[in-house]
């Protein structure tokens, strides 16, 4: 198993709370991972980061050093975040579609 513990994914509850109290559908960014991140909306973003990040619905075991993740359609890239940092991962394939609403 080469899992890495994560690095700082996890978003403080002022952070949490800030990002709440938007309207939906607002454009705004958050940093993870001390890299920023934009989002399209709240709602979206919330559900999205606690799957991902929190529940780690995309975690698996693996015993290959340099496994390849393909990543068709990453929307605003936090699978890329997750994978990143909980696999020593040096190669990731992706293709981001966000657009502004």
């Amino acid at each position: 198993d080469i899992k890495r513990p994560l690095i700082s994914l996890n978003m403080n509850k002022i952070q949490k709370y800030s990002i709440r109290l938007l309207p939906r559908f607002t454009e705004s960014s958050v940093k993870i991972d001390g890299k920023k991140t934009i989002f399209p909306d709240k709602s979206s973003f919330l559900y999205m980061y606690m799957e991902i990040i929190e529940n780690e619905i995309y975690n698996f075991k693996t015993i290959n050093p340099s496994p390849v993740i393909i990543d068709c359609g990453s929307n605003i890239g936090l699978s890329i975040i997750f994978f990143k940092n909980k696999l020593c991962l040096y190669k990731i394939l992706k293709s981001f579609i966000y657009k502004r609403i």
